[in-house]
């Protein structure tokens, strides 16, 4: 019964690492993805922006 009980709290402990590593590779793509769409609105601003202006001197 003991041993039962050992193994079953070794395996419930390794679903709990894989369980946080998930969660933290999660929380790393949904960062990185905030921030590459972040930087697309930027760059699609900033081409609005280079546009505008060479509109204006031509």
């Amino acid at each position: 019964m003991t041993q039962e009980i050992q193994t079953n709290a070794k395996e419930i402990m390794m679903r709990l690492i894989k369980l946080q590593e998930d969660v933290g590779y999660i929380k790393e793509h949904i960062s990185l993805e905030e921030e590459t769409m972040a930087w697309e609105i930027a760059s699609e601003e900033d081409i609005s922006n280079w546009e505008k202006e060479n509109l204006k001197n031509e």
